[in-house]
């Protein structure tokens, strides 16, 4: 009831949607609707915060989304869009549908964060008190390790280009080995317009196994303990990386070289993740814990949407991934917060076929700890 109330606000003449206006006292009079209240949250104090979390990584003036909201006076015209777009869950991007899978590194607004967004737009948008000094726009994290991953020659994207679709072999770094913990990418000079990456292995792009996947504002992925990924020696590595211009880049040339950072394994990561491409129907699996599922490329889900399950040895059918809705740019690895242990004779089912399953299967020899 909460999520109507809100939407009613909006529609109900507090502000102009289309432009996000904010509407001040005494444009209509009483008979068509009473003034509203200003709202009790500031801007700097109590939205910022909230949109440096969520939002900065694509909205902060040096990434792809050409609106500013690190500022007042630039989020002020878009406080409507704002609150529309996190009632409809367009904003943050975030593919899966609610009452499935807990995914780790979800991009979602709690109820307190939706309604206080909300609130403040409905409530004329105050600025409040501002801070001495303001704070900085949020930049990428440079702790990151040595060991990287680098492309055979740079990426140029053309002024006359508005997308462009690119795959470059990697050449392999210091320190970079046949194993890997985890990675993290490095945006290049074309931060604004890249859109999402995929790390591959493989003799050729377009059929490599996807290792890794980034989208815009991803930070480093870390498999759990004790798992890492392989980076076979005998295979070829590759990035595919997908360019997309604004208004605001449009007849802007580019040339970028981003990199891979890689995590080196500790000695304890002992089980290797295993890459699968699972098939519409159920596939067995069990005895395995399932760590993340990537949709197909290119996928078109349909009126029932993209869909993954888990069959149990009973039947037993358990829903972990639905999406109905899909962007390619914010299509990614989707994580489970906690690895999904499949039991002996346990099987997954997919919806389209293309579907990527990230998996590790239990110890050769001692307990199974997956049974």
């Amino acid at each position: 009831m909460k999520t109507l109330r809100r939407t009613a606000l909006l529609t109900g003449g507090l502000m102009l949607g289309a432009l996000g206006v904010v509407v001040v006292p005494g444009w209509f009079d009483d008979a068509a609707a009473h003034e509203p209240e200003l709202s009790r949250y500031g801007y700097w104090r109590d939205i910022r915060p909230l949109l440096e979390q969520h939002c900065a990584s694509c909205h902060s003036g040096i990434g792809p989304a050409p609106v500013n909201l690190m500022r007042y006076l630039d989020a002020l015209p878009w406080a409507n869009s704002i609150a529309r777009q996190v009632l409809e869950r367009k904003m943050p991007p975030w593919l899966p549908d609610d009452g499935t899978g807990l995914f780790a590194h979800a991009r979602t607004l709690d109820e307190r964060e939706t309604d206080m967004l909300v609130d403040w737009a409905i409530g004329l948008a105050p600025e409040g008190p501002a801070p001495a000094d303001e704070p900085e726009i949020p930049g990428a994290a440079t702790d990151l390790p040595m060991s990287r991953l680098t492309l055979s020659e740079p990426v140029r994207i053309g002024e006359m280009e508005s997308e462009a679709s690119v795959c470059r072999p990697l050449v392999r770094g210091e320190g970079v080995g046949a194993a890997a913990a985890g990675f993290a990418l490095i945006p290049g000079e074309a931060v604004s317009i890249l859109r999402r990456a995929v790390l591959l292995a493989g003799s050729e792009c377009a059929t490599g196994t996807p290792i890794f996947t980034w989208v815009v504002g991803q930070g480093p992925r870390l498999r759990p303990e004790g798992v890492f990924d392989r980076l076979p020696e005998d295979a070829d590595l590759f990035l595919h990386l997908s360019y997309r211009k604004g208004f605001d880049t449009e007849g802007l040339e580019f040339e970028d070289e981003p990199q891979v950072a890689v995590f080196p394994p500790l000695s304890d990561r002992t089980r290797p993740v295993e890459t699968l491409a699972v098939e519409p129907g159920t596939t067995a699996v069990g005895p395995a814990t399932l760590l993340s599922v990537l949709p197909p490329e290119g996928l078109d889900p349909g009126p029932e949407g993209f869909a993954v399950e888990t069959v149990g040895s009973d039947g037993a059918v358990t829903p972990l991934l639905r999406i109905r809705r899909l962007d390619s740019d914010w299509a990614e690895k989707f994580a489970f917060r906690e690895p999904v242990r499949l039991a002996a004779g346990a099987a997954i089912r997919v919806s389209h076929p293309g579907a990527i399953v990230d998996l590790v299967r239990p110890p050769a020899s001692g307990p199974d700890e997956d049974r």
